[in-house]
C-alpha cells in the first residue's frame, strides 16, 4: 500500500527532473539572528516613561533647559521623563484639571506640579513618599521647612520644586530720568514717583502704567494684599487666633485694610495701576515697557533678561520688605502604574543638580540653602541673597481663606 502511494506522488512529477528540497539561505539565517537580537535587546532596554503635568510656560518651553538632565536621567535608568504642558499659566485653571484627574482616577499623569498651598487640598490622591531611602538622602540636603510644606496627615506626600517670593522691578532709565536714584522703600515713595513719571511717559506712550501686578480674583490677590497688610501693620490675613484680621473693618487693623483698598482705587482712577492682570499678563506689560514697576516673583528675572529689553531694570526687596512667600513642589498620583519609577524620578528633580538648573535657566529660587552661596545662582537670580532668611508658613485651610480674601477685597480695591 506504501508502495502504491509512493509510486502514486511520483506519477505525478514531470519525468526527467528531479525533487528541490527547500533550504535556507544564509544570509536568511543572518537576518533572523540579527532581527531576534534586537528584539531582546529592545525588551531588555526598554524605557519605562514617567509623565509630568507642568502649567503652561510664560512665552516658551521652559523645562527644555533641563532636557541634558533628563536625558542624561534615562540612560542611566532606563526611566524616560515626559513633560505634559497645560494650556494655561493661571493656578485656578490647572486647580480645576487636577481636581478632575483624581477624580477621575486617571493614571494618564504620574507626577504633578503643586502649589504650596494645594497639599491640603490634594494630600489623600497623593503617593505616600515615606521610607524611600534614595528620596531620604537628596531631601536631607534641602530646608526642613520646605520639606515640611509636603507633609499631610502625618506622611510625606510632595517633595520641593522651589521656593517663591514677591520682588520688586523698577525701569532704572526712568527713575534716574527723573531725579531718582534707587527704587522706592515704602508703597508712599512709590505712589510719589508714579505721580511725577507716569504721566509724562503717557504723552509718548499712552499704555504706560505705574506698577504691573496681580489685581484679579484669583491666589495672585491674596499674596499682593498679604504684602500690602504688611507694609501698613494691617494683620497677616489669618491671625494666631485663627480669625482673619481684614474682614472686622471697624478695628484698627480692619480701617488699615479699607486704607489700603482705598489707596488701591486711587491708584487705578489715576491710571497708575490696571486691574485684572494675573502673572502672566502683568509680566507681558513689563517686558514691553508698559510699567515703571512690576511686582511678579523671582523668576520674571531670567525671562526679562533673556527678552532682551534694551532698558537697565533693577530687582529689589517689596517696599517696606515684606514678601509673600510661596513655593511649588512635586507629587505623585497615588493611581501611577509605575511608583518605584515615579519615585526616581521625584529624586531627580529633588536633586541638587536639577535645582542649580532651574536657578540659572529659568530663575527658580532653591530650597537647597547651600545654592545660595554659589555665585553662579546670585549672578541669574539676582534676588537670591534677598531669600536667605525667608522661612514659610503653612495653613491647612488655606484655600478657604485666599477666597474669602478675594471675594471680600477685590470689589473694595
Amino acid at each position: 500500500m506504501l508502495e502504491s502511494l509512493s509510486a502514486c506522488r511520483r506519477s505525478h512529477r514531470p519525468s526527467g527532473t528531479t525533487a528541490i528540497v527547500p533550504s535556507r539561505s544564509p544570509l536568511i539565517s543572518w537576518m533572523l539572528l540579527i532581527y531576534l537580537l534586537s528584539v531582546v535587546w529592545q525588551v531588555a532596554h526598554a524605557l519605562t516613561t514617567v509623565r509630568v503635568l507642568v502649567p503652561a510656560a510664560f512665552n516658551q518651553d521652559n523645562w527644555a533647559t533641563q532636557r541634558n538632565l533628563t536625558t542624561a536621567f534615562a540612560a542611566r535608568t532606563g526611566i524616560q521623563v515626559e513633560f505634559v504642558t497645560m494650556a494655561t499659566a493661571i493656578t485656578d485653571y490647572t486647580a480645576t484639571a487636577v481636581n478632575t484627574m483624581f477624580y477621575s482616577k486617571d493614571a494618564f499623569v504620574d507626577i504633578l506640579a503643586l502649589d504650596v498651598v494645594w497639599i491640603g487640598d490634594y494630600g489623600e490622591y497623593l503617593l505616600p513618599l515615606d521610607g524611600d531611602a534614595g528620596l531620604a538622602a537628596v531631601l536631607a540636603q534641602h530646608n526642613p521647612q520646605n520639606v515640611a510644606a509636603g507633609m499631610y496627615g502625618g506622611q510625606l506626600k510632595a517633595v520641593p520644586q522651589n521656593a517663591d517670593y514677591g520682588v520688586l522691578y523698577s525701569r532704572m532709565d526712568l527713575l534716574n530720568r527723573y531725579g531718582y536714584s534707587a527704587p522706592p522703600t515704602t508703597y508712599q515713595e512709590m505712589e510719589e514717583m508714579m505721580a511725577k513719571i507716569v504721566p509724562e511717559e503717557k504723552k509718548t506712550n499712552p499704555s504706560f502704567i505705574g506698577i504691573s501686578n496681580q489685581v484679579s480674583a484669583y491666589e495672585g490677590l491674596t499674596c499682593n494684599v498679604l504684602e500690602w497688610a504688611y507694609a501698613e501693620d494691617a494683620g497677616v490675613l489669618l491671625e494666631p487666633d485663627r480669625t482673619l484680621s481684614s474682614f472686622n473693618q471697624q478695628s484698627t487693623v480692619g480701617q488699615r485694610v479699607v486704607s489700603i483698598g482705598k489707596r488701591m482705587r486711587k491708584w487705578f482712577a489715576n491710571g497708575w495701576m490696571s486691574i485684572g492682570l494675573t502673572e502672566s499678563s502683568s509680566g507681558r506689560e513689563w517686558i514691553r515697557g508698559n510699567t515703571l514697576f512690576h511686582r511678579n516673583w523671582p523668576y520674571m528675572s531670567v525671562y526679562t533678561r533673556d527678552s532682551g529689553v534694551t532698558w537697565p531694570w533693577r530687582l529689589t526687596k517689596l517696599p517696606a520688605g515684606g514678601a509673600a512667600l510661596g513655593g511649588w513642589l512635586w507629587g505623585a498620583n497615588k493611581y501611577t502604574r509605575n511608583p518605584d519609577a515615579t519615585k526616581r524620578v521625584l529624586e531627580l528633580f529633588a536633586s541638587i543638580e536639577w535645582q542649580k538648573s532651574r536657578a540659572v535657566f529659568e530663575g527658580a529660587p532653591p530650597t537647597i540653602p547651600a545654592l545660595y552661596s554659589g555665585v553662579q545662582c546670585i549672578a541669574d537670580l539676582r534676588g537670591c541673597p534677598r531669600a536667605q532668611d525667608c522661612s514659610p508658613a503653612v495653613v491647612r485651610l488655606w484655600s478657604q481663606v485666599s477666597r474669602g480674601v478675594q471675594s471680600h477685597l477685590y470689589p473694595l480695591v
